[in-house]
């Protein structure tokens, strides 16, 4: 697993998106990173990996599932951050994470990552 740098919210938007799609493929594996991004094609996280642009809903899909994981991995291990993004979640209505930045929940979602870290 490589290791997630931190971003600042000023250089958030500089990781380019083939670093995005690679963090959340090494943490997340492929078929869920595609399933995050709206994907129904697992490969596709493999083609965003090597440069292909993804479309912009899709790649702000990826981004926001990059920063819930850093947010849970400043606290927790991968694997634990795995499940977290697999599970049901009270604080989404009982959705998975996963499910809710499909759907494009993003404020949700970080907003209980940050409570999941926090406790």
């Amino acid at each position: 697993v490589t290791p997630m740098r931190t971003a600042t919210r000023s250089d958030a938007a500089r990781i380019p998106t083939d670093q995005v799609a690679r963090e959340l493929q090494d943490v997340l594996g492929q078929k869920l990173t595609a399933f995050i991004a709206g994907s129904k094609d697992p490969k596709a996280t493999g083609k965003w990996v090597q440069g292909r642009q993804p479309h912009p809903d899709t790649e702000q899909r990826l981004r926001a599932a990059r920063q819930v994981l850093e947010v849970l991995l400043q606290s927790d291990s991968a694997q634990t951050a795995r499940v977290w993004f697999i599970g049901m979640n009270p604080h989404l209505g009982d959705d998975s994470p996963a499910e809710a930045i499909r759907d494009g929940h993003f404020k949700d979602v970080i907003a209980a990552a940050r409570n999941f870290a926090n406790t």
